[in-house]
Formats: structure tokens, sequence, C-alpha cells
């Protein structure tokens, strides 16, 4: 299955027994670099990857399951994966910038990145929003949403003011807001359910 990007919370996976299972995260654009897809395609979906990238689909398939153990198995996919790299093939700006905004917790300039990637505030967002899948400004929002989340399991005991404020937060309500928008439900429950599953 290819689980394209998100903007909002449409399931709950529950596991049960013993299943051993591994998923394979890209960096922003990174699955575009590598296919060609274009993202907006995948946002809120989860389809078969033979849907999205065709017969290679089988080769990795066949690859994972011909393998003798689990560690094979993720070796496997990363064998598979390098083969689709191209060494000699520029990183695209607009790709930079999405790695960019997400080290950053979301807390970078749109139009500074834009202008970085010299290109038009409309041409940047068509071409992120293409390669990433969202718009830069609702990436920023849910890659800042994790941040506040990913500092939570670090530093259990701060508060959700403190972390909220730390990751640039105008206020607390903002916070609240997004996480329902984004995450279903207020931060405490989804937190808590959250890092379970971690």
């Amino acid at each position: 299955m290819i689980v394209g990007p998100q903007s909002y919370r449409r399931t709950r996976l529950i596991l049960s027994g013993s299943i051993h299972v591994f998923t394979i995260r890209f960096q922003p654009a990174g699955f575009h670099a590598l296919f060609g897809t274009p993202m907006t395609a995948l946002v809120n979906e989860g389809v078969a990857i033979s849907d999205v990238i065709g017969p290679a689909a089988t080769d990795l398939r066949d690859a994972v399951m011909l393998a003798c153990n689990f560690d094979e198995r993720v070796s496997a996919a990363e064998r598979w994966l390098r083969s689709k790299l191209d060494p000699l093939s520029p990183v695209d700006p607009v790709a930079c910038s999405a790695a960019a905004l997400q080290r950053a917790g979301g807390r970078l300039s749109v139009r500074a990145l834009a202008r970085g990637a010299e290109l038009s505030d409309r041409q940047f967002t068509r071409r992120f929003e293409r390669q990433v899948g969202l718009t830069p400004k609702l990436f920023a929002r849910t890659v800042r949403l994790n941040a506040v989340l990913d500092a939570k399991v670090r530093l259990p005991c701060a508060t959700w003011t403190e972390l909220v404020h730390d990751a640039g937060y105008a206020d607390q309500a903002h916070f609240v807001r997004d996480c329902r928008a984004l995450a279903g439900g207020p931060p405490a429950s989804f937190f808590a359910e959250w890092a379970r599953g971690r």
C-alpha cells in the first residue's frame, strides 16, 4: 500500500497478535522525486502500490517476500529503493525547501522559501503541492503539530502551554484548533493514543 500525505485524520488502525510489519517513510517530496507521481493524487488516500508505480511493485513485493527473515526483508526493500535512485539527478529547490521547512518545525516563511527557490509565491505553491501533496502552509501546520507532539514525548513534564509557545504557536487555542482539525481530537486524548503507537 501507498499511503499519501494526510491533511486530516481519516482512519485508525488497531493491530493485534504477532505482526511483523515495516513502513517506508519518505522525506517530503521524496516519493515524487523517485517515481514522478504527482502527490496531489495521493493526498488522504491509501492505494495499492501497483496502481501507483505499476509493474515495479511486483519486483518490490517479490524481493521482500523471498527474504528469509524480517531484517532481510527490510534490507531487500532498501536495496530496491537504492536501485531507483538517480545519483546524477539534481535535488529540486522545492524539495530542499520542504526539507528545510520540516527541519525548522514548520517555522519558516513560505514567501522566503519561494524567494530562495527563485519562484513566485504562486509557482512555488503549485510546485510544492505537486511534489509534497500539501500546500506549503498546510504542510507547515502538520509539521508544527508533530513538533509539539514529539517535544511532549521528549519532555513529558513540560506543560502543553510551554511546548506550544516553543513551537511558535500564537496561543494554546490555535494549537488546540490545529490538533482538532488535523488529528481529529483534543491534544491530551490524541497524544495519549499517538504516544502508544510510536
